[in-house]
């Protein structure tokens, strides 16, 4: 712990010399920059030599570190050493932990003595060797994987400091900060259970098993299922070189398969196997020589997720790409993330902000370039912006998204320095639509096209009547066109040619009859209800409808239909009354996105339904406490009011197109009006 806190301090200092030598002699430009690139020279190898000697946690951090783009080149250069040119064990020791752990099979173990370590990473090194599965019979070549020595000791102690430091935070900033003491839960299980490689047999098998059943176009090496011990492991020989040294020779449509397989793989593990590999760095992936294929090693750390949690990353995927925000918040509750109360919690901009974390890989200089935006946007919102963006919208995050982030960061770092550009999110959308439409992950033929448009998926347009006209007849094909290009996922286009009104014999003016030109719909209802839409199809207008809404409540108000001191009955019993004027400014206290027991599309476009489960709603605070943007509950309390207070129903309402007003009459419509708010 004190040489963590000694080189911590070194690098501190080295830094702010630095800046006060470049100020003091008011060094910019080009001079300042070869200044840095210097330090950054020293400081980078400064960096590699401490994490050899602290070995243990800080080399799995330096692994993951070596592939970040926003890191300058110096540090990127030192720290990919620690991917496969750690400091090995004596091959005395090897051997040894080799007896103790196989006992008298050890015997039929040969590991050539002139031959170097395949590999040495922060908690084992792997040998090439000859194995005798029956004593005087054939031989067969293995590696076999041999835990270093004294590293449980030093995983246990970092782990500890990690906790500390996590107690120190929740107790420091608790409102800017998240509480990650469940994250650090979950990390001190994953890392410990990875010192135990009889865990890590389990879970390769598990993954070969979901390469085999998904048709995923990666390999995972047999484990050999007699050479299974605490501290050694043996398992298939993969003759391969690492991506990142493949990636050098490869041509481009070769790396854009890899990475393509890779993605793929990976929505195997989070939307269908709900077991994932949780350290993709490239020291853990290889190029099989012989057929090109991509290999996943090291399968110690890797996370289960509990029981419905695929599932649940599944829906988000899915909400991510379709911007289903509904769905969104659905799959975050449902993978244990906890919102915090009050303001700070906006859907879309959580919606946003997820959609960054998976959006296409870059070749690194771009891919530098949007998170620099990035984080210069999110810093003048922070600093310029309301007070809720200075604290995070979260209460509680779970531990395995502290894994699932780690993965698509290293997911998207290692497609970035291979210079690939991938749809990240429309690789993992397909797996798991497939997942919710059909409750399984159809297997696909390897090597093919893994990223198609998602549209690909839907129904097919089926077979329609012959058009009315010449005018629907052309609105239809470019519905239908639009609808195969993806542009649209459902729509209902109505047509009519209005008249002019005629003067009758006694001077009143006559509204004729207008005349139906087009009468279409295309397309399906939803992602995951791929139902046709038909004219007679509801949808939900949610924005739309609040401003019709708005204003005939006001209507009903100037009518003296009803008041703004109002009270709806039936809400808040014991407690103040929302009233109409509380509805109007948002200030209810019914703010929450959305109501217990609402899950489905269904039940968001079932009036009465909704409307119950609104004004059955918990209450976040007493009405008038705070104004907050009623999201989905504006338009069912205006509702509400209209119908209990002034006896008015939806249907009675209409518009005026010449006037722009809105009569509240009991004269029905002209056409029948299906309302969903």
């Amino acid at each position: 712990m004190l040489r963590v806190f000694w080189a911590a301090g070194m690098v501190y200092v080295k830094v702010k010399l630095l800046r006060w030598r470049l100020w003091s002699a008011s060094l910019e430009g080009k001079d300042a920059v070869a200044e840095w690139n210097s330090l950054h020279e020293v400081l980078g190898c400064f960096f590699y030599l401490q994490t050899v000697e602290l070995r243990g946690f800080w080399i799995k951090l330096g692994q993951q570190l070596s592939v970040n783009i926003m890191l300058p080149p110096q540090y990127v250069k030192e720290l990919s050493k620690l991917q496969d040119k750690i400091p090995s064990m004596p091959l005395s020791t090897v051997l040894a932990i080799v007896k103790a752990e196989f006992g008298e099979a050890a015997a039929r173990i040969i590991i050539d003595p002139d031959l170097p370590p395949l590999g040495t990473a922060s908690i084992a090194q792997v040998h090439k060797a000859t194995w005798q599965p029956v004593p005087g019979g054939p031989t067969r070549g293995i590696v076999v994987k041999v835990q270093h020595q004294g590293v449980d000791s030093m995983f246990r102690q970092d782990l500890r400091a990690a906790a500390i430091l996590a107690r120190i935070l929740a107790w420091f900033d608790p409102e800017g900060v998240p509480d990650l003491r469940p994250l650090i839960k979950t990390l001190r299980k994953v890392a410990l259970d990875e010192l135990d490689f009889r865990l890590e047999a389990t879970a390769q098998m598990r993954a070969a098993d979901a390469v085999k059943e998904s048709g995923a176009d990666v390999m995972v090496p047999r484990v050999v299922p007699a050479l299974v011990r605490r501290r050694a492991l043996g398992m298939d020989y993969v003759d391969g070189e690492q991506l990142v040294t493949a990636g050098k020779r490869l041509p481009q449509a070769d790396l854009d398969r890899l990475i393509a397989a890779l993605v793929d793989h990976f929505g195997v593990q989070f939307a269908v196997d709900g077991h994932f590999h949780a350290d993709p760095h490239p020291g853990n992936l290889l190029v099989e020589r012989s057929t090109g294929q991509l290999v996943v090693l090291d399968w110690g750390m890797c996370v289960t997720l509990p029981d419905g949690a695929a599932q649940a990353y599944a829906q988000l995927f899915v909400a991510c790409a379709t911007s289903n925000i509904w769905l969104l918040i659905q799959a975050l509750e449902s993978i244990g993330v906890s919102f915090k109360e009050g303001d700070s919690f906006e859907p879309l901009v959580i919606l946003h902000a997820l959609r960054f974390v998976l959006r296409d890989s870059k070749p690194v200089g771009i891919a530098v370039g949007e998170l620099k935006s990035m984080i210069h946007a999110g810093d003048d919102l922070g600093k310029t912006g309301p007070d809720r963006y200075k604290k995070s919208p979260m209460d509680v995050i779970s531990g395995e998204m502290l894994y699932f982030g780690k993965s698509l960061e290293l997911l998207f770092m290692v497609s970035s320095q291979l210079g690939v550009t991938h749809p990240i999110l429309q690789t993992l959308f397909r797996r798991s639509y497939v997942k919710l439409l059909r409750g399984s992950c159809a297997p696909c033929a390897p090597g093919s096209a893994l990223c198609r448009n998602p549209h690909d998926l839907l129904p097919s347009l089926p077979d329609v009547p012959a058009a009315r006209g010449a005018v629907e007849q052309e609105l239809l094909g470019l519905l239908r066109e639009h609808y195969k290009q993806g542009h649209i996922l459902g729509a209902q286009l109505c047509v009519l040619e209005l008249p002019s009104s005629s003067a009758t014999s006694r001077g009143r003016h006559h509204q004729a009859s207008p005349q139906l030109l087009a009468d279409l719909a295309v397309g399906v209802k939803s992602w995951l209800e791929p139902e046709p839409v038909t004219t007679a199809t509801t949808f939900n207008l949610l924005d739309l409808s609040k401003l019709p809404l708005a204003l005939a409540l006001l209507k009903l108000v100037d009518a003296g239909r009803l008041r703004l001191s109002d009270a709806l009955p039936g809400l808040l019993p014991g407690q103040p009354s929302v009233t109409v004027q509380h509805v109007l400014s948002h200030t209810a206290g019914l703010w929450k996105p959305l109501p217990p027991g609402v899950a489905n599309l269904k039940q968001l476009l079932d009036f009465e339904t909704m409307l119950a489960a609104v004004l059955a709603s918990p209450v976040a605070e007493p009405p008038g406490y705070a104004q907050r943007y009623h999201h989905t509950s504006f338009g069912y309390l205006c509702a509400a009011a209209c119908r209990s207070l002034a006896g008015s129903r939806l249907s009675k309402t209409r518009w005026y197109n010449k006037q722009t007003t809105l009569e509240t009459t009991t004269t029905t419509t002209t056409m029948k009006q299906q309302w969903c708010l």
